[in-house]
């Protein structure tokens, strides 16, 4: 009786401390610094998973996915960047990062696009986004940080943030972003993906956006409300998270996760050539436009097709005289994430737009 008193204490402090060891803590020094280089794997495919399921000393295995694209970025300092961007965020942001903006606009024939960030010990923040339109820069800083990650972060933790934009380029676009996050750390345990198997600690945020662009050159604006969740699980030392997940109602799941050099055995880029036309608007309504369809060949195959795959909509235009093509639109059609996927000869092109109306 007096061993089982006197080492039943030291197992209750013993299992403390293995709890304790076994949940990691992320801080400043976790996150990426310039010059640091980093590869992920992405795919819109979600495999069935649920991943909201989270807990403590959790297991998550997602050794399943499959990537449809890599891409390598590297964290630059501001002067690695084009000098108005310089000016624009410096004694906030301390590092970019390539960033693709241009989904929703492409109207705006965005070049290149920047994400400025800032690390210290408090936090890790997005300040806003450098575009190259038509060879012009364009700073969008946030009047108020979009705060990522909020040290020390461990499980429990709760940290929010309310981030706004605004910016007038006058002949071109307005265009403005409001967004509110609220961000838990709702679980800690082991991930795995296809690129190894990792103690984490995972963060959920749930984010209110609204979206508002004007597009001068075809006179078309839109304003939309994005409500969506984003999951992350986050690992000491690899600088971003190993596995990150956007859940949107409106335009879809993106999966991303860090990853080595995959071969990517699908690969259209490697038989087609890109489709030349630009198609618009974006997001659309009742119809759609096909323009700049000059060395477009023909018969030319149109396909919609829904984000779960499924074929809404063909067409096949055996030949056109006009500058450009009009496409009417399904009345049925439901708002969301769509693919026009064109086919000519040997040209073959994948978009991705968004129904709103």
């Amino acid at each position: 009786m007096k061993l089982i008193k006197f080492f039943l204490p030291a197992l209750v402090q013993l299992g403390l401390i293995l709890t304790i060891q076994a949940q990691i803590t992320i801080v400043q020094s976790d996150m990426p610094s310039t010059g640091d280089t980093v590869r992920t794997s992405i795919t819109f495919d979600h495999q069935g998973y649920d991943f909201s399921i989270t807990g403590e000393a959790h297991s998550w295995d997602f050794t399943a996915l499959r990537p449809e694209a890599q891409k390598l970025d590297t964290f630059k300092t501001l002067l690695q960047t084009p000098i108005v961007f310089y000016f624009a965020f410096m004694g906030v942001a301390d590092m970019a990062v390539s960033y693709n903006l241009g989904d929703l606009m492409p109207e705006l024939s965005i070049d290149h696009a920047y994400q400025f960030l800032q690390k210290n010990s408090n936090a890790f923040s997005d300040y806003g986004y450098g575009l190259i339109v038509q060879d012009l820069p364009v700073p969008l800083r946030f009047s108020n940080p979009d705060i990522i990650y909020s040290f020390p972060m461990t499980y429990g933790n709760e940290f929010s943030s309310i981030a706004d934009l605004e910016f007038s380029l006058p002949d071109v676009a307005f265009i403005s972003i409001d967004r509110a996050r609220e961000t838990v750390v709702d679980g800690w345990g082991t991930v795995q993906t296809p690129y190894g198997s990792f103690e984490t600690i995972r963060l959920k945020s749930s984010i209110i956006e609204l979206d508002s662009a004007y597009i001068d050159s075809i006179g078309q604006g839109f304003q939309i409300k994005r409500n969506y969740t984003e999951y992350k699980w986050m690992a000491k030392s690899h600088r971003i998270p190993i596995l990150s997940v956007i859940e949107d109602p409106l335009l879809g799941t993106v999966i991303t996760y860090k990853d080595s050099i995959r071969d990517l055995t699908v690969d259209i880029r490697k038989i087609y050539q890109p489709f030349t036309g630009i198609i618009y608007p974006n997001p659309f309504s009742s119809e759609l436009w096909i323009s700049q369809i000059e060395d477009t060949g023909f018969p030319l195959e149109i396909q919609l097709i829904n984000a779960e795959g499924r074929l809404m909509y063909q067409e096949k235009i055996q030949e056109n005289t006009e500058e450009k093509i009009r496409i009417r639109i399904p009345d049925n059609l439901s708002n969301g994430l769509y693919y026009v996927r064109l086919n000519s000869n040997n040209k073959r092109q994948l978009i991705k737009l968004l129904r709103y109306k």
